[in-house]
């Protein structure tokens, strides 16, 4: 008998934490997987505009309206005789829907499409240098094309300058 109460809360909790999630993607962009460190040793997760089929797909969420409570009486102070079925309606649209996570406006959206690509434009530089690394299979060294690969080269780099 609790087993399917407790399922209940839980499958509405991940379903309001897959809403939100969704909100976020459409205001601040997919994730890369990228992070980068900035020059001043700042690190930086890139994002990128979410594509038209998944944007489209997560705008396609239907809002449902909260019922709200109906009056005890009209405007002229006479008694409301369906009351306390409309209470009861307003009382689980409320339970079923309060917690609903809105579905962003446009302007948010567009807002957060244009700061999700300058971000992925500001980083486009770091993106680029990063992509120059090169991994070699002698011990999976990262280095920049035209760099000594190894210790020893780059020691024999120095003698050879100090030695000019």
């Amino acid at each position: 008998i609790v087993l399917p109460i407790v399922a209940f809360f839980i499958t509405r909790r991940i379903c309001l934490s897959l809403q939100r999630r969704d909100r976020n993607k459409l205001l601040h962009g997919r994730e890369t997987g990228r992070i980068l460190r900035m020059p001043d040793g700042e690190f930086v997760e890139v994002h990128a505009p979410v594509n038209e089929t998944e944007k489209a797909v997560i705008e396609g969420k239907v809002d449902v309206a909260v019922i709200e409570a109906p009056p005890k009486t009209d405007d002229h102070g006479v008694r409301n005789p369906d009351y306390k079925k409309q209470a009861k309606t307003a009382k689980l649209s409320r339970f079923f829907y309060g917690d609903n996570v809105r579905k962003p406006t446009e302007s948010e959206i567009e807002h957060g499409e244009e700061h999700a690509q300058e971000q992925l434009d500001f980083a486009k530089p770091l993106i680029e240098r990063e992509e120059e690394l090169v991994v070699t299979h002698e011990g999976s060294i990262l280095h920049y094309p035209g760099t000594p690969k190894t210790n020893a080269e780059q020691m024999e780099e120095r003698e050879a300058d100090t030695e000019q």
